[in-house]
């Protein structure tokens, strides 16, 4: 494998580890989270209502952080990921303001 001269090293195996797991960890209370919301009809946070939330999680925090690299790497691809991952934070923000709201919402306009 040939590096770019500027490129960032590789991650040692043992970090690379340690972030995929930090990661899986946030996933899963994310989704503690929405299930409380659901359940409960709690608030899941601002970090998930709020308009820049798909900027505030690590994915986000990631995209935007490595997104010269990640263009660099397949740039149409790397916009596709970054389009999907807000519209998928745009459809949970809806999801759960119509529960906290007691709205019944057809999923398809959630999209």
């Amino acid at each position: 494998m040939t590096m770019e001269p500027n490129a960032p090293a590789p991650l040692p195996l043992e970090e690379l580890l340690v972030r995929i797991d930090q990661g899986i960890q946030a996933h899963l209370e994310w989704n503690q989270r929405l299930l409380r919301c659901a359940v409960l009809r709690e608030s899941p946070g601002d970090d998930i209502l709020g308009p820049e939330a798909h900027r505030q999680c690590r994915l986000g925090v990631w995209l935007d952080g490595d997104k010269e690299r990640l263009s660099g790497i397949d740039a149409a691809l790397a916009a596709q990921i970054r389009q999907q991952h807000e519209k998928m934070h745009g459809a949970v923000r809806r999801m759960c303001l119509c529960v906290l709201g007691g709205v019944l919402a057809d999923p398809g306009d959630l999209k």
